[in-house]
């Protein structure tokens, strides 16, 4: 095959190449994992948060139970003492039974409020729970999620397989010295993959720039061994052949 059309076939399957792995990196399964994995430290962050709020509100609920158990053993010496018979006068009765009941309202107070932190308890373990539900689930996507993943890979990797070998194949054919140029063209990120182009008609097919005449001319009549490049884009041109629609061979 001669050298320039087979630089032209090694362009189109680097290019397929290209679009092969331009789609392996953007296969959907890849933004559901990066989905995932944000669900999952939100819900680990959320759950640390559950964890230290429950903490906190586990020491109240212990300073709420002290202040009643205290309290309740206040209140019932202050009941054993004022039916203990030992103290007589009226006025004393009457102060000793109004400590007794503001110390058994006191108690209740800190009864009531021992019960809200009970049931904010209960909240918090109910949230750790389904919390933690929800981080199992994401798990169990993120396999599913992976599995999917590996199996479209695979079937990518297989058809680049498949056009790595057609491509050594036709670069067999293009001289080590264009192949080097190509390939360092190749390289240059402006360029997005496209190394050479055709000329035809004096227009560079990459760029759609039309050569002035004297250069088209110049690079027509160059041996076929001299490279020939875009003077805009700087791409590999292949010179066709005027009304053959092939590309002149290179020795």
């Amino acid at each position: 095959m001669p050298p320039r059309i087979a630089l032209l076939d090694v362009q189109a399957l680097d290019l397929e190449r290209d679009a092969l792995l331009a789609r392996r990196a953007a296969l959907p399964e890849r933004q559901r994992l990066r989905d995932l994995a944000a669900r999952a430290t939100e819900l680990d962050q959320a759950h640390a948060r559950c964890l230290q709020e429950r903490g906190a509100v586990n020491r109240q609920e212990r300073d709420w139970a002290n202040q009643v158990e205290d309290l309740a053993v206040k209140a019932q010496e202050l009941e054993d003492k004022l039916y203990s018979g030992t103290v007589k006068a009226t006025k004393e009765l009457e102060a000793l039974q109004e400590e007794v009941r503001g110390t058994r309202e006191r108690q209740g107070e800190f009864e009531s409020s021992q019960m809200e932190t009970l049931e904010e308890i209960d909240r918090l373990d109910a949230e750790g729970v389904d919390n933690r539900k929800a981080r199992e689930q994401v798990d169990t996507d993120a396999s599913a999620t992976r599995d999917g993943l590996a199996r479209a890979e695979a079937l990518i990797d297989e058809e680049l397989g498949v056009l790595a070998g057609r491509c050594e194949h036709h670069r067999q054919d293009v001289p080590s010295t264009i192949l080097v140029e190509y390939d360092r063209l190749r390289g240059k990120e402006r360029l997005g993959g496209r190394a050479a182009a055709e000329l035809a008609g004096g227009t560079c097919g990459a760029c759609r720039v039309r050569l002035p005449v004297i250069e088209y001319n110049r690079i027509r009549n160059e041996p076929d061994d001299v490279l020939a490049h875009c003077p805009r884009c700087s791409r590999v041109l292949i010179r066709m052949q005027p009304g053959a629609g092939t590309a002149e061979e290179v020795t």
